[in-house]
């Protein structure tokens, strides 16, 4: 009996953050093939050492999201001509990243074809066993669903209808017909906005102009359909830039400018702007095009900051500006972590934000401090659920030296609200979720 041919599969791509190189997974292939044994089909009484000539295919530097690869084409091509017979590879992610398509493959292609396959990482042989089709079937009907859906939307977009519930800042839509309409005093705003900057002004310049003149933001004007947000109380260089962006004020429609990056995830991306439905005298412009690039051309677009990885810090998503209510931003400022306001940095003079620096160290040492008078005040109601607890918090702060630590944060602290001259509102909690609330100041 002529020896079938082994099709060991490689792939990389540095651009998805692959955490397995090439180098490494032939290493890992070319053990297993070395070591391992693949029992024969009609002589089961044997084993038969993986001796057989094995073929390399390797795509270094291509996506998983696509299977126009050109070693994956071969592979394919080698396989229906019968030149394999086994294909290894390390994982199952090595073939693509959409289990769907991957799941046809194992499910249909690869039996059809008299393949056996094996995945080394996901301890997987096709010949013992079966890949989970009920998981890929359920994928599959999520796909097409929101493959139906995303039709459905263009063909209502392309015959002009708006099927958002939400119209942009200068518009209101009519509850009959469903058109967008002018609404006269937001329209003015927006009208004057793009005036100031064909006049050159910057967007901070116009800012602090509607902030002067008191001119409502978008948040605050649809205060009637829902609650404002601090961060809306005040107009801002972002909000300005926001509608001059906006070809729409131009009286053309733009849809589908994002799309999920998957069937189920909310993250987004952003589309490509001739996969975009364009249609323009949809609505009354506020503005003409000629306007529409001399003032988006007469602000300096802001550039995307790099990536800076995360921010991690204990108190992170729990400190709060005590004016807006915003999540404070962190900064390392030198070599010291401080936190700071953004929409007081933002805003500048009209926001009644602090605009003070705050020590990261500090702010934690002050939390740690009320934590210790919170369980004295715990110890007083000798409940086992309170015991416990500062039993829990006295073993914390012995294995860190006193400092604060995640698991406290994530036990005993609700909210930590910072005011003017560093004047801080902490907000405890017992895990039975009852909140214990302390006021104090303190002094750099």
């Amino acid at each position: 009996m002529q020896e079938a041919k082994i099709g060991l599969y490689l792939r990389e791509c540095v651009e998805e953050g692959e955490y397995l190189g090439i180098e490494a997974q032939r290493k890992e292939l070319q053990e297993f093939v070395s070591k391992y044994i693949l029992v024969k089909e009609t002589e089961k009484q044997e084993e038969q050492p993986l001796t057989q000539e094995c073929k390399e295919y390797v795509d270094e530097g291509y996506s998983g999201a696509t299977f126009d690869r050109p070693a994956w084409r071969q592979l394919i091509e080698d396989m229906k001509k019968g030149n394999l017979q086994t294909i290894i590879v390390s994982d199952f992610s090595r073939i693509g990243t959409d289990s769907v398509e991957v799941g046809e493959y194992l499910e249909q292609i690869f039996p059809l074809l008299g393949i056996r396959f094996l995945a080394l990482r996901n301890n997987y042989d096709s010949k013992q066993y079966p890949y989970p089709t009920e998981k890929t079937k359920n994928q599959k009907r999520k796909r097409e669903s929101a493959k139906k859906r995303r039709e459905s939307l263009k063909e209502r977009w392309q015959q002009g209808k708006s099927t958002g519930g939400r119209v942009l800042f200068g518009y209101k839509m009519n509850p009959e017909t469903g058109e967008w309409e002018l609404e006269s005093q937001t329209a003015s705003c927006v009208r004057l906005i793009f005036e100031q900057a064909m006049k050159g002004k910057s967007s901070i310049q116009i800012s602090n102009f509607l902030n002067e003149q008191q001119f409502p933001t978008p948040g605050q004007y649809k205060a009637q359909y829902r609650k404002v947000p601090d961060a809306e109380v005040l107009w801002d260089s972002a909000k300005v830039r926001s509608i001059l962006s906006r070809c729409e004020y131009t009286g053309t429609l733009v849809k589908g400018r994002r799309q999920n990056i998957a069937s189920g995830s909310k993250v987004t991306r952003k589309t490509l702007e001739e996969d975009r439905i364009v249609l323009p005298n949809h609505h009354p412009a506020i503005v003409s095009e000629n306007e529409y690039e001399l003032a988006k051309a007469s602000i300096r677009q802001a550039e995307k900051g790099k990536y800076r990885g995360k921010r991690e810090f204990l108190l992170k998503g729990k400190l709060r500006c005590g004016t807006c209510h915003l999540a404070l931003a962190y900064t390392e400022s030198g070599s010291v972590p401080k936190l700071y306001c953004p929409h007081k940095a933002n805003t500048g003079s009209y926001a009644a934000c602090s605009g003070e620096m705050y020590p990261l160290a500090l702010i934690e040492a002050k939390v740690v401090s009320e934590i210790k008078q919170f369980c004295v005040d715990l110890e007083k109601e000798k409940t086992k659920e309170s015991q416990a607890t500062v039993q829990f918090v006295r073993t914390q702060l012995e294995k860190s030296d006193g400092k604060l630590t995640g698991d406290m944060v994530e036990l005993l602290v609700d909210t930590v609200y910072v005011y003017h001259k560093k004047q801080i509102e902490v907000t405890l909690r017992q895990p039975e979720k009852a909140c214990y609330s302390v006021d104090f100041s303190f002094k750099m």
